[in-house]
């Protein structure tokens, strides 16, 4: 428009466009649970975007002022909005273990912490427990995001659920029954992850899932699909990631150090 300043982000600087282009690219790379935490509200109610206090309702610290605008991201993503001016931050972490999201970095529960903030790295945290999936960066959602889904598992003592869905992304066909819907369930004290049966009938778009394993050492991995239980070769496993075949069917993942 006339006489009005340019907002494009490659109108305001190098640096804030950088930082624009990771943010973008950070919500393509998180689509598949976005879309996940979507299903979930159009199915149970539940909000994409909710207070803490709906999961720590009797946690008095999650009714301060003081953290009054952190919210939950679906199940398993906890952000904290931060002053643009600041560069240090005050945050609040509900009980159990907490994974910050760009650097794996484990933080207790229960208590508060005081964290760096730059521009650049807005403080999000990962919840123990959860398992988040992720995709390929993409330019826009009708491209291919290639054909392996990527789940990060935050390891914490106690028991995590957590849903994938997807469907064609188009249509109203998923009415009729033709989607992807999977129950994943991760025992911590087992070091276990169980991946149920899918339901519906469309296939996933994905052929392999990559699991990466953040919090806990996963040297050597077995994977139990029906009555059979394979140890995977050493050359599979690499710095905590496995990648395994992803179709519909039951399967368990166990995993061990070399301690």
């Amino acid at each position: 428009m006339i006489n009005t300043r340019d907002k494009e982000p490659w109108a305001l600087g190098e640096e804030t466009e950088s930082m624009a282009r990771e943010c973008i690219n950070t919500r393509y790379k998180l689509l598949p649970y976005i879309y996940t935490a979507f299903y979930e509200s159009h199915t149970y109610g539940k909000p994409v975007v909710r207070s803490l206090c709906m999961d720590n309702m009797n946690d008095n610290n999650v009714y301060s002022e003081n953290y009054q605008n952190q919210f939950m991201l679906g199940n398993s993503l906890l952000i904290c909005p931060v002053s643009s001016k600041d560069r240090f931050a005050k945050i609040y972490l509900p009980s159990g273990r907490w994974y910050k999201y760009r650097t794996n970095e484990k933080l207790e529960g229960a208590q508060s912490h005081i964290v760096e903030a730059p521009l650049w790295d807005l403080p999000v945290f990962a919840k123990g427990g959860q398992m988040i999936a992720t995709q390929p960066v993409i330019q826009n959602t009708t491209q291919s995001a290639g054909d392996t889904l990527t789940i990060t598992i935050y390891y914490d003592f106690k028991i995590g659920t957590t849903k994938y869905y997807e469907d064609d992304g188009v249509t109203f066909d998923y009415e009729k029954g033709n989607y992807y819907l999977r129950n994943m369930t991760f025992v911590g004290t087992k070091r276990q992850l169980v991946f149920e049966k899918a339901e519906g009938k469309m296939a996933s778009k994905f052929k392999f899932t990559k699991l990466i394993f953040v919090g806990t050492d996963a040297e050597v991995i077995k994977v139990k699909t029906g009555s059979e239980t394979k140890q995977l070769p050493s050359d599979n496993v690499k710095n905590g990631t496995v990648v395994l075949p992803w179709n519909s069917e039951k399967f368990e993942v166990l995993w061990f150090n070399l301690e």
